[in-house]
């Protein structure tokens, strides 16, 4: 018979009312939300748990605070060897560097605390690229080798270069402009030292078929002219700008084919430059021609340019180029100033408009392929650099290697480093990360009675050996993880069948009990990082208690909040977002 407490006044059961309820609603902050705040994040995943407010529950081990560091916390039934190596090859084979923000969201969303736990140590980098330069008599004519000097050749086919590990691999012509507008960005460093004729950009079919982005003649030591060219047979468009030696300069070379029909020239998010005359110019197609990077050959110039002291006459670099490059960019659109200021100094996503886009991340040292650079469009045309040295000792060239960029700031002062990992196994940090954590992990294993190849008959495994010829019983489980290419071709050692079959139910169960270790002691908070709530639980711990929790920072944007990004009036970016500060605050 039903109590008096659970039936109403007319006799009848009362609808069902939790005791305990969720608290996200009374806790949530009012943020401005729009879809086009959202818009390229994994916002609408319901497997997503970083946009989740306050008071909702945990969807992934990653928002639980225990000390990742230690494989007695979170390792269980499963081999810690085997979850080191699952980690490593989730993040240099599965790591989305080519993507969307949401691919990546959905990437770092979808690991578990310790994979992420590893992707935070990962070594990382943000660089840029130095290019050699040659001298005006080092061509063979003076008795020098052709072909002297950095440069990068960027074939214009999608996957053409590692195919096998390429996102996109059809074949297809990606930067070729045809009717569209099209935009250079990037960071460029001039040497303070007189220079002769150089390329930066150039697609070329002929000298009156080209676009070209270039170094004027200089003597000067403190300035130098930037030049944007763009023919197409007798319609030639050309317009130049200054720029400063010694410092990063943000530039951006656009032709605007749909308003203007006139080439832009900007520097530090200014326009500073637009060519004379306007044309809407024919398809700008070139036969699949390649893009080269800090080289080219001649081109033509209108009649009406002086760029030489002889009015018309072509443009014929005499050396490569000289100098620092950074975040070289192709777009197949304009770039509006408000754009370059929002974008120009953090990494960008790949987007349909974005057909090239290098960052220049890649690490200086040793490596399986050291001269490589990575497109981080998502069209992958991922490219070499011919004459690439980690040495340079030529006194025209300077010390150091290509990569070394101590010497100079980064102009990327907002980019996130946390998403700048270095994804070459090879690369001697990541190795000897890979070979530590296995070496601890194999002690942990040897030491854990729980561990689920223990917890069976042994002769299963043992006839599992035989069956399939390996040398131990654990098969190939503790071996160092090893790729001879780009990220994606990384190999990690295998184990016999039924060990992996045991194994990924015992990584199932070991989440689920980091779960369950965590409920039995929701109520007691600490001001310490590990073994305390997690964040999401503290609006339920405060109801339990009696307490009342004030949103901290209500009405942010999404990106303040959750990222950390322009919480002052300028674009920058926090070490730790609003959430993380709230969740501090409310702690003590």
């Amino acid at each position: 018979m039903a109590s008096n407490r659970t039936l109403d006044k007319t006799g009848r059961p009362k609808l069902f009312s939790p005791s305990v309820t969720r608290e996200e609603a009374k806790y949530s902050v009012s943020l401005p939300v729009t879809l086009k705040s959202f818009a390229d994040t994994n916002f609408d995943s319901t497997s997503s748990f970083r946009y989740d407010n306050p008071g909702m529950g945990v969807k992934s081990t990653q928002e639980i605070p225990i000390d990742w560091s230690k494989f007695q916390n979170h390792t269980f039934f499963n081999s810690a060897q085997s979850k080191v190596s699952v980690a490593f090859n989730r993040i240099i084979n599965e790591y989305p560097f080519n993507g969307t923000n949401r691919e990546v969201e959905a990437f770092e969303d979808s690991l578990t605390g310790y994979e992420k736990y590893i992707l935070d140590i990962f070594p990382k980098n943000n660089g840029f690229l130095l290019f050699s330069g040659t001298q005006a008599s080092e061509d063979p004519s003076m008795g020098f080798p052709a072909g002297l000097g950095t440069f990068i050749r960027v074939l214009d086919s999608a996957g053409s270069q590692f195919p096998a590990f390429s996102k996109k691999n059809d074949g297809s012509a990606v930067i070729d402009f045809g009717t569209n507008p099209f935009s250079f960005e990037f960071f460029f460093r001039a040497p303070e030292e007189v220079n002769g004729a150089q390329i930066i950009f150039q697609k070329r079919k002929s000298s009156d078929f080209a676009v070209t982005v270039a170094l004027n003649t200089s003597t000067s030591v403190t300035d130098v002219d930037l030049i944007f060219s763009v023919n197409s047979g007798s319609a030639r468009l050309i317009t130049s700008a200054s720029i400063e030696k010694g410092k990063f300069s943000h530039i951006c070379a656009t032709y605007d084919r749909d308003s203007t029909r006139s080439l832009l020239l900007y520097v530090s998010e200014s326009l500073v430059s637009s060519s004379s005359r306007a044309y809407e110019l024919d398809t700008l197609s070139f036969n699949r021609a390649p893009l080269f990077i800090g080289s080219g050959s001649l081109f033509d110039v209108p009649a009406y340019f002086d760029h030489s002291g002889t009015p018309g006459a072509p443009f014929d670099p005499v050396q490569t180029l000289s100098g620092a490059l950074d975040e070289a960019r192709v777009f197949h659109s304009t770039r509006t100033i408000p754009e370059q200021l929002l974008d120009g100094r953090k990494s960008i996503y790949s987007s349909d408009k974005l057909k090239l886009y290098f960052k220049f991340n890649e690490p200086s040292g040793s490596f399986n392929i050291e001269n490589v650079v990575l497109d981080s469009s998502g069209n992958s045309l991922n490219s070499t650099i011919s004459n690439f040295s980690r040495y340079l000792n030529n006194e025209n060239r300077g010390t150091g290697g290509l990569r070394s960029t101590g010497s100079y700031d980064n102009p990327m002062t907002g980019e996130n480093i946390d998403r700048c990992p270095i994804l070459f196994p090879s690369f001697e940090p990541v190795l000897n990360l890979n070979v530590s954590l296995l070496d601890e992990a194999s002690e942990y294993d040897d030491q854990n009675p729980n561990l689920v190849t223990k917890l069976i008959p042994i002769h299963y495994l043992l006839e599992g050996q035989d069956e399939q010829g390996l040398s131990t019983q654990d098969g190939n489980i503790g071996n160092v993880i090893t790729a001879n290419s780009i990220p994606g071709s990384a190999k990690i050692g295998s184990a016999q069948y039924l060990t992996a079959f045991l194994l990924m139910w015992s990584k199932f169960f070991d989440e689920i009990k980091i779960f369950i270790d965590h409920f039995s002691d929701v109520l007691h908070p600490s001001y310490d990082d590990y073994e305390t709530v997690a964040s999401k639980f503290l609006p339920f711990v405060a109801s339990y208690y009696g307490i009342d929790l004030p949103p901290m920072f209500p009405n942010t944007d999404p990106t303040q909040y959750v990222h950390g990004e322009n919480i002052e009036n300028s674009y920058s970016r926090s070490k730790k977002a609003l959430d993380y500060i709230q969740a501090e605050i409310w702690r003590r």
